[in-house]
């Protein structure tokens, strides 16, 4: 710890050396965590986060300053550049990161005047750290505020004069996520009331009615939780576990639980503690109303570990607890400071090297999508307690993305089948998903087992119908598409889009007559749909009524200016009226739209048509 020391005095006496480092450490940390940025979004909330900010929500109550941030800086800045909701995530981490670590060093300068640089090392050891590394959740922000808010609570606990300042920043952390009215609060209370009573006699007394007020609410909240139906159940876990809830405080997997979250989050603590309890420092009045100030700090955080429901499961959502525990691992810092003379003790250095060896390590597996699924595999696997159809769907989703993982979809979609799905809905998604996925690999007979279970589960699924069109098309015969289009059209009478899939496959099977009756259907039932329409103006190009075919199509182009078959369909009808200059627009913008070797193809062949008119 001397060669920190020594560090530290040099840094601090040098100006210019400082906020040389400062910039280099900011530049490097941020260049850091964007290349070792998390790129799944297994953990907490990430998936649900994302979609919720992709799909144009503004507000969360449980995060709302977190959330709206989020969404202003995506809206407005990173979605008109091209970045998506994911990455929006990540770039905000890494931005608060550089705050984080300013918190860290000026919490660390005044707490341990010449061990600065060895309290920083141990607190950024925690495995919050990871929050600032492009994770995606809504934690990154009010982490890199937690050192601001206690630093200012220490302040107003030892000169009482920058009070507002620390009511300020709690409200502020209120806003950001409401975690933090759980865990600042009781401690801002405690400030408040130190204000106004200056005597050691009553600020004993301020904290037995603040002892006493805290065991009175949680006998009211558990006497509310059994007795009446308040939603409490949701949030607070029982005392021993029941058919409603496998969670408990008395069991083991809680117990486990929570010595994970202290493992990610605040390894050094069991040392930390031994260290005070070692010591024969006495501290003055001064120094105990500072670490009165901690405890207050220490409790509602541990009530909030020791209590709260994780309602994804302990693994899944660490972060959460992990932060609880991290602002007892600055709490903790706070007495030691106290018990050691404001030095760190050499003695804590070995598990701080653990520390960051073990974040380090949570660091490089969000960073890598194979190991990332291999972990968050593992953990649903051993922690499961509920149905687990979700998270296997999302794994599934990532197999059939990329390539890292590929080979584990059927894996996952065997497992989502086997959980079972909650809904008829969700039974058909990954019965298609197995169908979907044997027709890739040429296996017709587990193909067709699978597909034909999701038309059993719900026959009126109309993606179902698709992948049955698709295995008929490669393995079954013309009966059998004639077969599947009639019972489009007769299950899913009011489905605009089946009478249209139903139509469209009758004509290809030329049964003429029943297929147009199914196109006019569909346009009948929805005439602003664009790929319906573009069908159903395939009937009058059939019959070479081009005028009405154009006035459907420009309709179409009109609803979606980017799809090519409206664009290629409108040249085709413009070439049958002869029109080759509005054949020849249209034909330009199709070109500009093709995606495959078949577009470019039919693009061709209608080229060497208008250079022969």
């Amino acid at each position: 710890m001397s060669g920190l020391a020594r560090l530290h005095d040099l840094v601090n006496h040098n100006r210019a050396l400082r906020i040389a480092l400062y910039i280099s450490f900011a530049v490097l940390f941020f260049a850091l965590s964007l290349q070792f940025r998390s790129v799944t979004t297994f953990l907490g909330d990430g998936h649900l986060r994302t979609n919720q900010l992709t799909f144009g929500r503004w507000f969360l109550p449980t995060e709302f300053l977190d959330f709206l941030l989020h969404a202003t800086l995506f809206n407005f800045v990173l979605q008109p550049l091209g970045y998506n909701s994911m990455q929006c995530y990540q770039i905000f981490s890494s931005i608060c990161g550089l705050i984080f670590i300013i918190g860290l060093w000026r919490l660390s300068s005044k707490l341990f005047e010449r061990s600065a640089t060895a309290a920083f090392i141990l607190l950024a050891s925690s495995g919050v750290t990871a929050f600032f590394f492009g994770y995606i959740e809504s934690y990154s922000l009010i982490t890199c505020m937690a050192p601001f808010v206690i630093l200012s609570g220490i302040k107003a606990v030892e000169n009482k004069s920058g009070i507002t300042a620390f009511i300020i920043l709690c409200v502020v952390a209120y806003l950001i996520h409401s975690i933090s009215i759980f865990i600042f609060m009781p401690a801002m209370i405690y400030v408040l009331l130190q204000k106004y009573f200056d005597s050691k006699i009553k600020l004993l007394n301020v904290n037995r009615f603040m002892i006493a007020a805290t065991i009175i609410t949680l006998i009211i909240l558990y006497l509310v939780r059994m007795l009446f139906d308040s939603g409490l159940e949701r949030y607070i876990l029982p005392i021993i576990p029941n058919s409603d809830s496998p969670q408990a405080l008395l069991t083991f997997r809680h117990l486990l639980n929570i010595v994970n979250w202290l493992c990610l989050a605040a390894l050094p603590l069991p040392v930390i503690i031994a260290l005070i309890l070692k010591s024969k420092i006495r501290p003055d009045e001064r120094q105990r109303c500072l670490i009165f100030f901690a405890v207050w700090i220490v409790i509602p955080s541990f009530l909030f570990i020791l209590l709260f429901t994780p309602q994804l499961g302990g693994p899944r959502d660490w972060d959460l607890f992990a932060f609880a525990f991290f602002i007892i691992l600055i709490a903790a810092l706070i007495v030691l400071s106290v018990y050691s003379r404001r030095i760190i003790p050499v003695s804590i250095l070995p598990v701080v090297i653990v520390s960051l060896i073990l974040t380090g390590s949570m660091i490089g597996s969000n960073n890598s999508i194979a190991k990332s699924t291999d972990r968050f595999a593992e953990i649903i696997e051993v922690s499961q307690f509920n149905n687990l159809f979700k998270e296997y769907n999302l794994l599934n989703a990532y197999a059939k993305d990329h390539p890292e993982i590929r080979r584990r979809q059927l894996e996952f979609a065997l497992k989502a089948w086997e959980q079972p799905p909650p809904k008829k809905s969700d039974s058909s998604l990954i019965l298609n998903k197995l169908g979907e996925y044997y027709m890739t690999v040429n296996k017709p007979a587990e193909a067709e087992h699978y597909l034909n279970l999701s038309l059993a589960a719900d026959p009126y699924n109309i993606f179902t119908y698709h992948y049955l069109t698709n295995f008929a098309r490669s393995y079954g015969t013309q009966d059998d598409l004639l077969n599947l289009a009639a019972a489009m059209a007769d299950r899913l009478p009011t489905s605009a889009k089946a009478q249209m899939d139903a139509g469209v496959l009758l004509i290809q099977l030329n049964q003429s007559e029943h297929g147009r009756a199914c196109l006019e259907k569909a346009y009948m039932l929805d005439s602003n749909d664009v790929f319906i329409i573009v069908n159903y103006a395939n009937l009058y190009m059939q019959d070479k009524n081009y005028p009405e075919a154009v006035r459907l199509l420009l309709r179409a182009v009109d609803i979606n200016p980017d799809y090519f078959k409206a664009n290629y369909n409108l040249a085709l009808a413009y070439t049958g009226m002869r029109d080759r200059s509005s054949a020849l627009q249209y034909l330009n913008r199709a070109s500009a739209l093709t995606s495959n070797q078949s577009e470019r193809k039919q693009l061709e062949n209608l080229k060497r048509t208008l250079g022969e008119n």
